[in-house]
Order: C-alpha cells, then structure tokens, then sequence
C-alpha cells in the first residue's frame, strides 16, 4: 500500500484544490494532506488565513480523495510530518516551486530518497486561491 502526502493551506477549497487532491490520489492508496498551521500561513504568506486550521482540516475531511488530514508543523521547513508520515511519494502542486526546492534539500540533508512530484495546474488563471480572494 503506497501513502502520498501533499502540503498546502487550503484556505478555501476550490475546483483547482479538488484536482490538485484526484491527482495526488492516482499516486497511492493513501492520501495524507498536511494542512499549514496558521502562524506559519502568516509567516509564509504574509497575512491571516480567512479560516483557522480546524476549520481548514474539516474541510479538506470532506474530500473524497483525502484518507486522512493532519497539522503542519508549527515551524516552516521543519518536515517532521515526513519523518511521521514516511510517505512513499510526496506530490506539490505547480505552483509550489519554492517549497520543492526547500523540501529537496531537507530530504537530501536527511538521507530520504522520497520522490517528489509535481502535478498539472487546474485552469491557474481561473482556480488559484490568489485569485479568487481577491474577488
């Protein structure tokens, strides 16, 4: 049985989220989402998130695809949701560049041969969280 772990914060769940999460899936049997604390949200994105963590996992609960939810740690790069996890794959979205060039790193520095992979965009001019906040 293969787990995929994904990261994001989920601040609203959108059709872009909904395939970002089909896709992870077709990876493994097991979808892990990893929801980002919202003290790192503010760090990482320089503002609040509209909805708190609990209410983003709640949500993320409800999608089809996802097996199970859990918290980001409360430190950005710290990882030690892979170490718990110990997925066989880690999906990013196309938009998470940054986070896959920090994540590749850590994996290196841990001696983790993780594969990452990174998934299609959804319409990104259309479903993109930026986007659709600013409405």
């Amino acid at each position: 049985m293969k787990k995929v772990l994904v990261f994001g914060i989920f601040d609203g769940i959108h059709k872009g989220h909904i395939s970002f999460l089909r896709q992870a899936k077709e990876y493994g049997d097991f979808l892990v989402v990893c929801a980002g604390q919202d003290e790192v949200v503010r760090k990482f994105k320089n503002k609040s998130p509209k909805h708190t963590l609990v209410e983003r996992m709640e949500m993320l609960r409800g999608v089809e695809y996802v097996y199970q939810v859990i918290p980001g740690d409360k430190e950005q790069s710290a990882y030690s949701v892979i170490k718990k996890e110990n997925p066989d794959i880690i999906c990013l979205g196309y938009d998470q560049r940054k986070l896959g060039r920090d994540l590749r790193l850590w994996l290196l520095k841990n001696g983790l041969e993780t594969p990452v992979k990174y998934l299609k965009s959804y319409k990104p001019n259309e479903y993109h969280t930026s986007i659709l906040t600013m409405h």
